[in-house]
Formats: structure tokens, sequence, C-alpha cells
């Protein structure tokens, strides 16, 4: 690790119609959404929604964060 840290906005992207029908539906629910876990690196939802890791890294070390849009 090489201690970078920073933080993704979900907002606007998590609420769209572009999600529906996916693994990433069920996170409208706000308490579905705060059971993101990490395994092995990746967040993860109990739904199996995940970050790719890859892109979360690239983006907070570009820009400090990563707004989904």
């Amino acid at each position: 690790m090489d201690g970078l840290s920073g933080e993704v906005e979900s907002g606007r992207w998590l609420l769209s119609a572009g999600i529906t029908g996916t693994a990433f539906e069920s996170l409208h629910d706000e308490a579905i959404f705060q059971q993101a876990f990490l395994d092995m690196g990746t967040v993860t939802w109990p739904s199996g929604a995940e970050l790719a890791p890859d892109a979360v890294y690239e983006q907070i070390r570009r820009n400090g964060r990563w707004v989904l849009e």
C-alpha cells in the first residue's frame, strides 16, 4: 500500500435510471448502501455490486476523488 486516500462521490450516478436492473439498483436503499465492505481491496456490497479497484485508485490518484456520473 502506498497510503493513498480519497473519496468516491456516487450521489447522482447512484440515483440514475441507468443502474436499474443491475446489481447496483439495490444501493438506492441507504441501509443496503451502508453495507459496503472491502473484499481484497475492492469496495463490494452484498448484492454483488463492486467498484473496480484500479479505476478507483487511478481517479483518486489523479484528482483526490472520483465522481461517478
